[in-house]
């Protein structure tokens, strides 16, 4: 089932910065694909209701916000299939990868960053989870490079935080190359202080790429406290094969199937 806010929702409802991070600047990142207030707000959250939510992520120091629209040959993303298995076996990065490659996944795996929200990331994802030239989500076709969420990163272990109260619609493994990894989805109770309640009042929450405790502590039905603690940033043989240990944070109005809802989409 694929997100129905595709382009929407992320700033319009989260007020990215300050519900997200604790920066002392509590401003949204200048850097953003679109003015914060361009996109719909089809929850009718107001300021009160935003300052309610807990951090998804608290950064200790200001993220670096990363742009990915144009390809660059020194840009960490993916590992291959054999360099999972061999990490997830216990080798050593230094003797899985080359020396400068090895370098350059050691500094991102120990830096805080951001992943922006409706970008058209060139390059980025080259596996073949996201080739859906076969298939048509919403009437789109073609390689998915559009992403529709937002990464937060930080180092392998980081706690990633339930923004809200709510309920847990779907937990599990995604195991293909490029997927989740380790994934929860949580049915979150929205606060309404304009009084408009409505069937939007529910928000499905993703949060892909945690640690293995996600699914060793929760199941579905369980009860989630707002600031409760879901689980750690994922290392590569938990969060799909991703160099860089974060967490991608996706909004839908509707309830997903499963524990799955498509990340990136085609533009």
């Amino acid at each position: 089932v694929v997100s129905r806010i595709p382009r929407l929702a992320i700033f319009g409802c989260l007020s990215l910065g300050r519900n997200i991070s604790n920066m002392s600047t509590e401003k949204i990142p200048a850097e953003t694909c679109s003015p914060f207030g361009s996109y719909p707000n089809p929850f009718g959250l107001t300021t009160e209701d935003r300052a309610t939510f807990h951090p998804v992520v608290k950064f200790p120091v200001t993220p670096t916000v990363f742009d990915f629209t144009k390809p660059s040959p020194t840009t960490v993303d993916m590992a291959t299939e054999e360099q999972r298995q061999a990490v997830a076996a216990g080798e050593r990065l230094e003797d899985v990868l080359p020396p400068d490659l090895c370098k350059r996944v050691q500094a991102i795996s120990s830096s805080y960053a951001i992943g922006r929200y409706d970008e058209p990331r060139a390059g980025l994802y080259e596996s073949d989870l996201f080739d859906d030239t076969a298939n048509s989500i919403e009437n789109y076709t073609g390689r998915r490079n559009l992403h529709v969420a937002i990464d937060l990163g930080g180092p392998v272990g980081t706690p990633v935080y339930a923004f809200a109260p709510g309920r847990v619609h779907a937990v599990g493994y995604n195991a293909a190359l490029g997927d989740y990894g380790n994934v929860i989805v949580v049915a979150h109770e929205l606060p309404n202080s304009n009084k408009r309640a409505t069937s939007t009042s529910i928000c499905y929450a993703l949060y892909g790429h945690l640690d293995s405790t996600v699914v060793q502590n929760f199941r579905v039905g369980d009860a989630v406290s707002g600031g409760q603690v879901l689980g750690g940033m994922g290392a590569i043989h938990e969060n799909g094969g991703w160099w860089a240990p974060h967490v991608h944070f996706q909004l839908a109005t509707q309830p997903p199937v499963t524990h799955d809802l498509p990340g990136a989409v085609a533009a």
